[in-house]
């Protein structure tokens, strides 16, 4: 692809992943090219999500809750962040243990973060 114009900020349309080459140059006035600058840019897939276990969806207000989740990606998953509801349990592992919860319904939530820094959607 190809950007032409007149500033010196140049905004790209989102890049598929994998390996991508950029070529700055600019124009003077006469109509000759200035030095070029070459720049390789990395564009990381993000992250996927499972959440294992447990199978069963209802429990007792007396059971201790225990997760287990996995992460895919084109790197190496080094975080796991589990939400019940609206409170937060960042580890760096698959596992997560609760204490058993008050009688309600809930929302179990599972993102993971890459070594590039990237976290899965929510």
């Amino acid at each position: 692809m190809v950007h032409n114009g007149t500033e010196s900020d140049i905004l790209l349309p989102p890049l598929p992943a994998g390996n991508h080459s950029v070529r700055f140059g600019a124009l003077n006035d006469a109509g000759f090219w200035k030095e070029t600058a070459d720049q390789e840019l990395i564009v990381h897939s993000r992250p996927e999500t499972t959440i294992l276990h447990p199978q069963q969806l209802i429990f007792r207000d007396t059971d201790t809750l225990e997760f287990t989740g996995n992460g895919t990606d084109d790197g190496a998953i080094v975080s796991f962040s589990w939400r019940i509801g609206a409170e937060y349990a960042n580890n760096t592992t698959p596992y997560f243990i609760h204490a058993p919860l008050s009688s309600g319904n809930y929302t179990i939530t599972l993102r993971v973060q890459d070594n590039h820094g990237v976290w899965s959607n929510e």
